[in-house]
């Protein structure tokens, strides 16, 4: 059946035995959204008017007139169109709500297709014209700009890519999928990320998609085992499906673990270079390593990427060395006067005459005297 006519018989239906509202016949072009399949999309009357009157539009209803629908809930729509004078009117209109989103949650789920997506930042971007539209989901950084994502085109040895099932052209289910390859790329290793699912589905549609998208990585990749973050989720719901104590074996192997096996990185220049930071699910802790920031646990962090105004946090306990442009932990710092600047400890040398630390390569060893001196204090 037509989702059009899932509508169309729930609204007539509905006459038989509720009063229609004043206002029944002011809804037109009543259909399922194509923008959120489980809601209603609709036009007033008085809106079709308006946009004659005021901007000389004649609305068809075509695709590019398609943003001036509006979009509800089918019990709302019912509400609005009918009369409840009764309890047991009311109780219809909830009735036939219900069924009809149950139709639709079915419709919804049923043709799925699996896709990747190489362009993150174009994904969660979501601008004008994109070919996929993401169904709400409880995700913080859809609809930010580009620039929140750069950051996944620059990680050392990581690519990311956006797994997930759609139903058309509308995304029900996704996922950032890490790939962290060897310096030699002889070897890789994935992790799938938290698995985001449309927030009007229930628990159970929901533990089912998530189970179906890890599924359909972990074989369009043709991995033999797939850590995710949702893992115990899909232990449970696989087990529930299949008690063979072999099945259960190999499951467990496929996904066993809900962190990932490797760390990710990224250059302090490329990381400093960027305008906006996202908030980053799993790898969201880093620590600095030499010259570059590393992926870590959240105990030994310094840098949280955990905000979702284009911020990150950072711990207090660095300092920054002008001279050799590295970060250096406060606890291993000395502070040269002569220099203006911190070094790490390893690094400089203590001048008794000056009272003050010098970087290695500006101290002179005096052999007859045992005493490092300062090479701009000496006359050579």
């Amino acid at each position: 059946m037509k989702n059009i006519n899932i509508i169309q018989t729930a609204i007539n239906w509905t006459s038989l035995t509720v009063e229609k509202s004043k206002n029944f016949n002011d809804y037109k072009f009543i259909n399922v959204s194509d923008t959120e399949p489980l809601k209603i999309e609709y036009i007033k009357k008085d809106k079709i008017e308006g946009l004659k009157s005021h901007q000389d539009i004649i609305f068809k209803n075509t695709k590019k007139q398609k943003k001036y629908l509006d979009n509800t809930s089918i019990i709302k729509l019912l509400n609005n169109m009918f009369k409840a004078s009764t309890l047991e009117q009311t109780k219809t209109l909830n009735e036939v709500g219900e069924t009809v989103t149950k139709q639709l949650i079915c419709e919804s789920v049923k043709d799925v297709s699996f896709f990747i997506e190489k362009d993150v930042s174009a994904f969660y971007a979501q601008e004008e014209g994109y070919k996929y539209n993401v169904l709400k989901n409880g995700s913080c950084m859809e609809g930010k700009d580009k620039s929140y994502f750069e950051i996944y085109d620059k990680f050392i040895n990581v690519n990311t890519f956006i797994v997930g099932l759609r139903n058309k052209n509308n995304v029900i289910a996704r996922a950032i999928l890490w790939r962290k390859e060897s310096a030699d790329k002889n070897e890789r290793k994935y992790f799938l990320d938290r698995i985001y699912i449309c927030s009007q589905y229930d628990n159970s549609i929901k533990i089912d998609l998530q189970s179906k998208l890890w599924a359909k990585t972990k074989r369009s990749f043709k991995l033999n085992k797939l850590c995710c973050s949702n893992a115990f989720q899909i232990k449970d719901y696989y087990k529930s499906l299949f008690s063979n104590d072999l099945v259960n074996k190999n499951l467990l192997f496929a996904c066993k673990y809900s962190i990932p096996e490797f760390e990710i990185q990224i250059t302090q220049d490329n990381f400093e270079s960027l305008d906006n930071y996202p908030y980053i699910d799993t790898f969201r802790f880093f620590k600095y390593t030499a010259n570059n920031l590393k992926s870590c646990e959240e105990g030994e962090s310094e840098i949280q990427l955990d905000l979702t105004d284009g911020h990150y946090n950072e711990n207090s306990n660095r300092l920054f060395c002008e001279h050799l442009q590295e970060y250096i932990d406060e606890d291993e710092a000395c502070f040269s006067e002569v220099d203006g600047c911190h070094y790490h400890q390893d690094y400089v040398i203590w001048i008794d005459e000056r009272e003050d630390y010098v970087f290695q390569d500006d101290a002179v060893y005096n052999s007859h005297s045992g005493h490092y001196h300062y090479h701009g204090d000496l006359d050579i």
